[in-house]
């Protein structure tokens, strides 16, 4: 059994669903709350060519993420073609439910946790 968080969570989602997201997005996904390696250098060593290129977007995306919370209340309705156009683009057919992935929480009423 392998445990993570919900950054890797949402990562299975997508790429289980052959969602076709850009390996840019899917490393923003995947590791953007990952701080010992984007902020802190660590496990370079285990990077290959692609994870160091993906992490130049990783790090970009920091500035939009955690201390980026705005207190503005946007209207859903009109953001909603915007995002819209983005799943009929990257992914254009149903997502299935997380237990159908084999996707379950872990159980003990953790919801940041993740197994499968």
């Amino acid at each position: 059994m392998v445990c993570s968080g919900h950054d890797e969570y949402l990562y299975q989602v997508v790429t289980r669903n052959g969602c076709t997201l850009p390996s840019e997005a899917l490393a923003i996904i995947r590791f953007h709350s990952f701080y010992p390696m984007h902020q802190g250098g660590a496990y370079r060593h285990l990077m290959n060519d692609k994870d160091l290129a993906n992490l130049k977007w990783v790090k970009a995306f920091q500035k939009f993420d955690l201390y980026s919370k705005a207190h503005t209340k946007y209207d859903p309705k009109a953001l909603k073609p915007v995002y819209q156009k983005m799943i009929e683009k990257y992914a254009p057919h149903r997502i299935a439910s997380p237990r159908r992935l084999s996707l379950t929480p872990l159980r003990g009423g953790r919801t940041d946790m993740t197994c499968w």
